[in-house]
């Protein structure tokens, strides 16, 4: 834990055994970590202990994403993303349906959830029911990025180089950027 201002690291959370991939805020200030070591770990920051930890995954976990009830969503590379009731530290729901390991996760804002993964795909999620609604394919390679719009549409990035931006409701790429090499 960082103090901005001074530059000083005034607390350092131990207890995971692999690398931390993601960090969340929860609204009580509270912080949540995703690892490589499967877990997911909600620390109390000013006495930096780990009040919970959340297992379930069979590989890595790596963006973690708030919901606007105050669950948690976690992505992992088991292909998995999992809904979870932060208080009792309940999963709730396992969405499945990516043929690699999940990577980044964006809320939409009506509530859905956007996954992208190494499989080339966002799929778009409806989180009450556990349906996938929507698949938007036209990336080469794995999706690493995604990033919400102040319009609503969407961006991924991508291995193959490439941005696109989406239009989330009808599932059309509308532009592809090119130009990194």
């Amino acid at each position: 834990i960082w103090h901005v201002s001074s530059g000083v690291c005034e607390r350092t959370l131990t207890g995971h055994r692999g690398w931390v991939w993601s960090l969340v805020l929860l609204d009580d200030g509270r912080v949540c970590s995703g690892s490589y070591d499967t877990t997911i770990k909600i620390w109390h920051v000013s006495s930096g202990v780990c009040e919970r930890t959340l297992t379930g995954h069979e590989c890595g976990v790596r963006p973690l994403v708030l919901l606007g009830d105050g669950r948690l969503c976690s992505g992992s590379g088991d292909k998995t993303i999992k809904i979870w009731h932060v208080s009792s530290g309940v999963c709730e729901r396992t969405l499945t349906g990516h043929e690699c390991g999940v990577r980044p996760l964006v809320l939409l804002g009506d509530g859905r959830l956007c996954s992208g993964s190494g499989d080339k795909t966002i799929k778009i999620w409806h989180v009450s029911s556990g349906v996938c609604e929507r698949t938007l394919t036209g990336h080469e390679c794995g999706v690493r990025p995604l990033v919400l719009l102040g319009d609503g549409r969407l961006c991924s990035g991508s291995g193959d180089k490439t941005i696109k931006i989406w239009h989330v409701s009808s599932g059309v790429c509308e532009r592809t950027l090119t130009g990194h090499e």
